[in-house]
């Protein structure tokens, strides 16, 4: 992945941009992006939605993947366009056609047949957010409100009988507020539909999860909750239970919630998502689409594609061996805007459950894998249950807790469902961070977490990652040698004598220090964020003996390595053991002494970064941190393979 975190104008793109014209960002309609400067036709989905198996489709996907404006287009696609006394308004019928005969769907006239031809139901649960089950249903009602005076010439229609049209007003003016009323509203709603134009409605719902999401994730009083999802559920089983008055149906969400917390109205759905390839394409970007935006506002120069993925793509959208490959739409979308490389999508919301959770060890120690670029396995929860939401907050309010499988399981589909991670396309079970975007974003979550937790200053961290970096990049060996003693050691000394536990994982905050995990996390976390470098951790391979012969099989600690340079860095901890503050210093320094010949025979990692070994310096560190956090250097630096002209330092 790319590590450049320019927060500027991408110089590269600013060249090659070509055009000043914008990709349509934040509308909230579908004729608001077809009427943009560029857009991304999506509009087969249509066709693939009219020809389903199923009538009735749930596809969730996280935020910003386009959910909402596909739903739109499909509502403007079938829709009457009937002014309020039911008569078509010919303007607006013209226009609606004339937009859809330019885009892709024109080229299937079965489907264009159907155009403008159904009445729509049509609601949007997003707003309906809150931890009261009182104001839940006055939520819920306004929505449903506002569904009938979509279709105020209801309340005139002769075909509908004296009752029905006084029913219809009632809900126009929002006199009916009880229960049973607000619930069974779509229900009759589709019913009074189908009676005046004579043919069956198409129910469009979107964000049908928001609701129950918040009140189990937000609300302290479980009673409140279930009350809270007892409502949605009256609601979608009486909206789509046995509702023979419907055509076709399509609900959209973040997350697939439970069966048992939507009631038996969609336990006949057709479910699609992240997991599944049937719809993927339709949902962010695919290679082809911003190949397309990039060669219209930019030149033919490919120099940024490569990365625009690094940023943006690698979302496995599917399982098994069937993927499709997508870009997350909204940070494109806003790269081509501004021609700035930023964290756009995961600064658009927040790893919601993330921050508190994240002081277990065990979630810890995955998030610096996956940070690694490792895959990380769990058994992954298609669908999150009201009593798996409860646990999710007892995780959070409970940092001291020990997590079992399962709730490790639970909270690492929680990142899936919601986008920060993606299936690996190598093994079932395993699953990475899709892009150097969100990979950002899980590193300033250990950055905060190293911060808070080991009061750990971000600036000095900083500096021991620009000495590492300088390291990286010098030829020289003195210089190196300095780089290595004054900068690196000295930087990361004064770390480790600052760093502290906060109460929050120690009954004691007068300055406990950890153990050989969190020396071996702290050095982790720096070297990941040296930039343009391969970066390995425990890496199981042979070691090469003294003799250059080949011994048995180890873990070296950390590796850093170029084409022209490598390091390795090997980590010691050294426990007091009743011995004075004199002994443990000079213990620390022969332990230092020992990590650094462990450190030498993982030299082959460093001989493997180059075709020509000739032309590849080698640099060995050996640290070691003791119980009073005093820090121990030994290293060696090697010009080149064959003389081994090499320069040796302890402090």
């Amino acid at each position: 992945m790319q590590s450049n975190l320019s927060r500027e104008a991408s110089p590269e793109a600013k060249r090659m941009r070509i055009n000043s014209k914008h990709v349509a960002e934040g509308a909230a309609t579908f004729q608001e992006v077809c009427a943009a400067d560029v857009f991304v036709d999506k509009s087969l989905l249509i066709k693939e939605f009219w020809n389903s198996a199923n009538k009735s489709l749930l596809i969730s996907f996280p935020r910003r993947w386009g959910k909402s404006i596909n739903l739109d287009m499909i509502k403007e696609f079938f829709s009457l366009k009937l002014n309020d006394q039911g008569q078509v308004d010919q303007a607006t019928d013209k226009k609606s056609k004339d937009m859809f005969k330019a885009l892709k769907i024109s080229n299937n006239p079965e489907i264009m047949e159907k155009m403008g031809k159904y009445p729509v139901i049509y609601v949007d649960m997003k707003s309906i957010k809150c931890t009261k089950s009182s104001i839940a249903q006055e939520y819920l009602a306004e929505v449903v409100f506002g569904a009938f005076r979509q279709h105020k010439y209801l309340a005139i229609s002769e075909t509908l009988d004296e009752y029905q049209r006084k029913d219809v007003k009632q809900y126009i003016e929002g006199t009916n507020t009880n229960r049973p009323k607000i619930t069974n509203g779509l229900m009759q709603l589709s019913e009074y539909l189908n009676k005046h134009h004579d043919t069956k409605v198409i129910v469009l719902v979107d964000e049908y999860d928001a609701g129950q999401n918040y009140a189990y994730r937000k609300s302290h009083d479980q009673n409140e909750a279930a009350e809270i999802s007892e409502i949605f559920k009256l609601f979608y089983e009486s909206t789509f239970k046995g509702n023979r008055f419907i055509e076709r149906s399509l609900v959209t969400g973040i997350q697939r919630l439970a069966k048992d917390d939507v009631g038996s109205g969609m336990s006949n759905f057709d479910e699609h998502g992240i997991t599944t390839d049937k719809f993927a394409k339709y949902y962010g970007f695919t290679q082809e689409e911003v190949n397309k935006l990039y060669e219209f506002m930019y030149s033919d120069d490919e120099s940024l594609i490569t990365k625009m993925a690094d940023w943006y793509n690698g979302y496995q959208q599917g399982c098994n061996d069937s993927y499709v490959q997508v870009y997350c739409a909204w940070s494109i979308v806003k790269f081509l805007n501004t021609s700035r490389f930023e964290k756009y999508w995961a600064e658009s919301g927040a790893m919601v459950l993330f921050d508190k959770i994240f002081s277990h060890p065990q979630i810890k120690h995955k998030i610096e894998e996956l940070t690694k670029g490792k895959n990380i396995e769990f058994t992954l929860n298609k669908e999150i249950t009201s009593a798996q939401f409860q646990k999710l907050k007892q995780m959070e309010e409970n940092p001291h807790t020990i997590i079992d499988k399962s709730g490790e399981d639970l909270f690492f589909s929680y990142l899936l469902l919601t986008g920060y991670l993606t299936p690996s396309q190598v093994e079932y079970n395993s699953f990475k961070i899709p892009n150097h975007e969100l990979e950002l974003e899980f590193r300033d979550k250990l950055k905060s977490y190293y911060q808070n937790v080991y009061s750990l200053n971000i600036e000095r961290v900083h500096k021991v990652t620009d000495a590492l970096t300088m390291i990286m990049s010098s030829t020289d060996q003195q210089e190196l040698k300095s780089l290595v003693k004054e900068q690196f050691y000295k930087n990361f000394k004064t770390l480790i004598d600052e760093c502290r536990l906060t109460s929050e994982l120690s009954d004691s905050n007068t300055g406990l220090f950890g153990n050989e995990d969190l020396v071996h996390s702290i050095l982790n976390f720096i070297s990941i964020q040296v930039l343009g470098i391969k970066f390995a951790t425990e890496i199981y391979t042979h070691k090469i003996k003294a003799d250059q012969s080949l011994g048995g099989k180890g873990r070296a600690d950390i590796m850093l390595g170029s084409p022209e340079k490598g390091v390795i860095i090997e980590m010691k901890y050294t426990k007091g053991n009743k011995l004075n503050a004199e002994q443990l210093i000079a213990n620390n320094k022969n332990t230092s002494k020992d990590a650094l010949v462990q450190a030498k025979e993982y030299s082959n990692l460093i001989t493997n970064l180059n075709d020509n070994t000739e032309d590849v310096m080698q640099i060995f560190l050996g640290l070691s941190v003791s119980s009073n956090r005093d820090v121990a250097l030994a290293g060696e630096i090697h010009s080149s393979i064959s003389s081994f002209d090499s320069v040796e330092f302890t402090d």
